[in-house]
Formats: structure tokens, sequence, C-alpha cells
């Protein structure tokens, strides 16, 4: 049995005492993952950016016999649609499905079987927006390895879970509308996901911003989605994928986070006077304040600072709520086209405050 905790009490606890008896629970999940050919996960909540991971990780390595995803409270539109692409792909690959369980079930365990047999659990605070690394919540979670105490786990889905479940395509919502709680929950606004390093500001002020751009020296990027860029700018997730060696010697391949994205500029922009400096401040056309940077060759690629997937979350989700983009889709520019908008503008805010206005709205949402 061991203690597991998030990326945010790792760092937390190295400021005051030794890392080395905890381990990572994103690690140890994914790890159990790709090791075990039986997957049952029961969750409260779900996030757009762990399920693609999920969908990642299972369309790169044929390693399972079943898994089965359990969900047990509301979910949101974008949400859902990503739940709804993971029980497409379980079902043609008959591995399993995604279920919603009835009752608002907030439990969070992860159960891992060999051979039918079960051999890894995790029990705790972690959903399963908690597997990837760009989670900011503090959470602890216990592993269990125990014979007497996974059968207990294995129980929790026999006689808790899966009499109250039922596939997610039969749920009310399973078109993708809205459920009936419709409010951001949470960890999966882009302030709640990235605490401490996104902030948002309210209507008033982001009135007070619009008012003090001048137009006439706006930086404006083309976001390019050609055939050329499959794997970069926006689809950063399509580029190659980090291997690992499984204990029998056969190799797995993870996915680049969902929410991994950068603006690459071209030889013009970079030479534009508008453009924007090395590292400097935006405050988004819908209110959110971060720091973005640039780098590389020529200080060509424009990305957010400190979060690779900062930048990337913000502008990709504009893409899913307006329904142009599932989750593990490709951006092409019949996405952009769809979406309305194919310029990323950058305009300085006339307040002394050094910051940027970022705007990617959609031109038909205006039009």
């Amino acid at each position: 049995m061991r203690v597991l905790i998030s990326r945010v009490a790792q760092d937390e606890i190295r400021k005051t005492a030794g890392i080395k008896r905890y381990g990572s629970f994103p690690e140890v999940i994914q790890r159990a993952f790709l090791s075990h050919d039986e997957v049952s996960i029961a969750v409260g909540y779900i996030g757009v950016d762990s399920v693609t991971h999920l969908i990642g990780l299972i369309e790169r390595n044929r390693v399972h016999s079943s898994v089965n995803l359990y969900v047990g409270m509301h979910l949101r539109r974008s949400t859902r649609v990503a739940a709804n692409q993971l029980d497409k792909l379980l079902q043609k690959r008959g591995l399993g499905r995604v279920y919603e369980i009835s009752e608002d079930f907030h439990g969070k365990v992860y159960l891992f079987k060999e051979d039918g047999n079960p051999a890894i659990a995790t029990v705790g605070s972690s959903n399963l927006t908690g597997i990837v690394k760009s989670h900011q919540n503090f959470e602890v979670d216990i592993e269990i390895d125990a014979p007497e105490i996974l059968a207990v786990c294995e129980s929790i889905f026999h006689d808790l879970v899966i009499p109250i479940s039922r596939p997610i395509e039969e749920g009310e919502d399973s078109k993708g509308y809205e459920s009936a709680v419709t409010e951001d929950l949470g960890e999966e606004t882009l302030q709640g996901k990235y605490a401490g390093l996104v902030g948002l500001i309210s209507e008033k002020e982001l009135a007070q911003v619009r008012l003090a751009i001048r137009n006439d020296n706006t930086f404006v990027h083309r976001i390019k989605c050609s055939e050329k860029q499959t794997k970069s700018n926006l689809n950063k997730y399509f580029s190659a994928a980090r291997k690992n060696t499984r204990k029998d010697g056969t190799q797995v391949e993870i996915p680049r986070p969902w929410y991994e994205a950068e603006a690459i500029l071209r030889a013009s922009e970079i030479k534009d006077p508008n453009a924007p400096p090395r590292r400097f401040t935006v405050v988004t056309d819908d209110g959110f304040v971060f720091e973005m940077k640039r780098g590389g060759d020529n200080d060509k690629n424009l990305e957010s600072a400190h979060n690779l997937q900062i930048y990337g979350h913000w502008i990709k989700r504009k893409l899913e709520n307006s329904e142009v983009l599932k989750p593990g889709d490709m951006v092409t520019e019949a996405t952009l086209a769809a979406y309305g908008n194919k310029n990323l503008k950058l305009t300085p805010i006339d307040d002394s405050s050094g910051r940027w206005y970022m705007d990617f709205s959609s031109e038909a949402l205006h039009s």
C-alpha cells in the first residue's frame, strides 16, 4: 500500500519534506493503464483532456481486453461529447463502454486486472481529471495491492456501481446538449484548472479593456492548419508520442496532452513591428488573464508561459464549444472556416499596464 499524490501536492511537499515516500498519481495510473489488460474506473467527474488522453492511449496501444468508465456526476456538453467519442472507440474495439451512474456517485475507484485477477487499485480524491499532469488540485489517493482489499474494490463495482449504471448513449443528454447543470464545474474552468496561472476579470473590466485598445497597431497571426501543419500549431497532440517499454518488453506510446498547442509565426510576422515582445500578459476576448511568451528560433513560437496547455485549452475550447471540433480530432482549415475565424489578433492595451488584448472571437457570433 502506498500514498499517491498529485503534481501540485508534490510541489508543496518538496518545500517541507522528502518526496520519495509518495508516488505520483498520474504516473501510476498511466503505467497501470498500459500494463494491465482489464480496466474499470468509477469517478464523479471527467474532463475533456483526461478523456481524450484515454482515447489517445487506447488508439495508439492494443494492450487491453476490457476498459469500462463509469461517470457519477453531471456532464457538461463538452465533456459529454468527449465521453461519447470514447464510448464509440471502446465499442469499435470491443473493449467496453462509458456508463452514466444514475445516482450522484462521487467516489473515485480505479481497478486494474490481469488475466481476470485484480492486481492494483487506487481509492482517494482524484477524479479522472487527475490523470493529466496539468491537473492543479491537491489530491491524495491510496494505491492498493493487498488481495483482500482488492476484492473489496472489485465488489464496489459489482455490488454498487454496475447495478445503477447505464450506457452513456441512453442518457437524457446523449446528443451533446447541456445537462441540467450547465455552469462550469471548478477545475473545468480555465482559471480553475490552471489555478494561480490564469485569472478572470469582470465584464465591466473587460469592457474597459476593449475601450483602451487601438486597432491601428494590432498584430494579426494567421493560424496555420494546412496539410503541412498536422503535427504542430493547434495539432501538437498528433506529433510524435513518448514511448515506454512494458515489463513484457513491448513498447507503448503515450500521446501529448490534448490541449498542448502553440502558434508558429511566419517570417513576415516575426518582422512585423506590431509583433508582441518575448514575454507579455494577455487579456483575452472572454476575460481570461495569463502570461504568454515567444521562444524557439527567431522567437517564432508563440505559446503560453508556465504551462503550454493554457493557450491551447483557451483556443481549442472555443472550437469545442462552437461544436466545430470534437476531442481527438484534428484542427483543419475547414474547422476554422466553420468557426468563423482564422486569425489570432493581439493588440496592446493603452492603459500603462503593458498587457495585450488577445482576440479569437468567432466572426459568426457578430454577423
